[in-house]
């Protein structure tokens, strides 16, 4: 699950590895994280999100590109400002993220706004290579 978030930026924020479609663990980086404390970013790559389009009852795969790999961060986190740079528009009163011929919706629990997938295709290949084992 990722919540969406309007404090961070540039990156999109990711605590799991195994999420990664790439990731590269040269790219580095250090920014401030909650209460100004250092936030330590071990990699940057891409993420694919699912997510059901409730416009079409389909699912839809969105790529999350530069997406900041902290394995300390407690949340997996998507920037608002990226979403709208990309054209997705969040909406808190509605609880959904729009585009042309998209309607994607998020919940609100407790102030915050996690938006889960559609289906967790991160858990199910993790589950996948534990049986494979």
């Amino acid at each position: 699950m990722f919540k969406i978030d309007n404090c961070c930026y540039p990156y999109h924020i990711c605590n799991k590895a195994s999420w990664f479609q790439t990731l590269d663990m040269d790219r580095t980086d250090t920014i401030d994280a909650v209460a100004g404390t250092p936030g330590y970013i071990r990699g940057i790559g891409t993420v694919q999100f699912n997510v059901l389009n409730s416009a079409t009852n389909k699912v839809d795969s969105i790529m999350l590109t530069d997406v900041a790999y902290m394995p300390d961060q407690q949340h997996n986190l998507i920037s608002h400002s990226r979403l709208v740079e990309s054209g997705l528009q969040p909406d808190y009163t509605t609880n959904s993220v729009t585009a042309p011929g998209c309607n994607y919706r998020f919940d609100l629990q407790n102030g915050v706004f996690p938006w889960i997938e559609a289906e967790a295709e991160h858990e199910a290949r993790g589950r996948a290579a534990a049986r494979a084992r």
